[in-house]
């Protein structure tokens, strides 16, 4: 179906929202380049976080390129709604249309 549906030139994504990250001086797994040594806090509930980060992905099977967007609250329906439509109308478009419209 997804063959289909790129060789009449219609789009065809995947939406991926990942992980919630917390912002702040919270411990995480890794490695860190740096001599200085750096206090931080050695569980990471959410009420010592300064912020969040909530990353949301569209991925473009046919041209394999992604749009990302990065929001500080919550991981919404509004939000994941607010991510394709800026995907489009940033990148989307440009590349489904001869005069730059879709619709």
């Amino acid at each position: 179906l997804i063959s289909l549906y790129n060789k009449e030139g219609n789009p065809v994504n995947r939406c991926d929202t990942n992980r919630c990250e917390k912002i702040g001086n919270i411990f995480r797994e890794g490695k860190i380049y740096t001599t200085e040594t750096i206090e931080v806090f050695d569980h990471d509930f959410p009420s010592l976080a300064e912020g969040v980060a909530v990353p949301h992905v569209i991925y473009e099977i046919e041209r394999n390129e992604a749009y990302a967007s990065i929001g500080t609250s919550r991981d919404t329906s509004e939000f994941a709604c607010d991510s394709y439509q800026n995907g489009w109308y940033n990148y989307g478009k440009w590349h489904y249309s001869d005069d730059g419209w879709w619709w």
